[in-house]
C-alpha cells in the first residue's frame, strides 16, 4: 500500500511563496495578505513544517563567511560500500550535498572550502582514504552566476501550471 502526501492547496503555496520572498513575514501580515485568520496561518505553518513541506532556517552568504571555493566532486565507488561511503561523506562539515547518481560517477558531492589548499587536503587526506572510493574528478566554480537557497515549486512559478507542455 502506497501512502501519498496530501496535495498543497493554493493557500499553502501562497504561504510558502511569501515566506520564500521574506522569511520574516509575520503570521499577522500573512493573514492580512491572504484574507484569513492568524490562527489559520499558524495551523497551516505547523502542518507544512510538521509534514516536511518546508523548513525554517537562516541562509548564510558563504562567500562573506570566508568560503571562497565551491567544489563539485564526482566519485567512483565500490558499489558494495556505497551506503558506507555516502554516510561518511555526509558527515563531513564541508559537504553540503551528497547524491547517489547514475552515469560516470556513482556519487556527486558539493562542498565548500576557504582555500584551494583546504580543497586539496580534503581530496588527498580525507576523501581518498575512505574505503571504497576508487577515483574522483573535481571541478570548482570560478564564478557563481546563480545560486538559490531553495527550489521553487515549479507549478507556482509564472508559466508553470504543473501540466506537461508540448512544443
Amino acid at each position: 500500500m502506497t501512502v501519498t502526501q496530501p496535495e498543497l492547496d493554493e493557500l499553502d503555496r501562497k504561504i510558502i511563496d511569501a515566506l520564500r520572498a521574506d522569511g520574516r513575514t509575520s503570521n499577522r501580515e500573512l493573514a492580512r495578505q491572504f484574507g484569513v485568520s492568524e490562527g489559520t496561518i499558524r495551523a497551516r505553518l505547523k502542518h507544512l513544517i510538521d509534514h516536511g513541506y518546508m523548513r525554517v532556517m537562516a541562509i548564510t552568504d558563504v562567500r562573506r563567511a570566508g568560503y571562497q571555493i565551491g567544489a563539485i566532486i564526482g566519485i567512483r565507488v565500490d558499489i558494495g560500500l556505497l551506503n558506507e561511503v555516502t554516510e561518511k561523506l555526509a558527515s563531513f562539515e564541508e559537504v553540503q550535498y551528497v547524491a547517489i547518481t547514475s552515469g560516470t560517477y556513482d556519487v556527486i558531492v558539493s562542498a565548500l572550502f576557504r582555500t584551494v589548499d583546504d580543497l586539496l587536503d580534503f581530496i588527498t587526506n580525507r576523501l581518498a582514504r575512505i574505503p571504497g572510493v576508487h577515483g574522483t574528478e573535481t571541478s570548482y566554480a570560478l564564478r557563481v552566476v546563480k545560486q538559490t537557497p531553495f527550489w521553487a515549486l515549479l507549478d507556482s512559478l509564472p508559466g508553470h501550471d504543473g501540466s506537461a507542455t508540448s512544443g
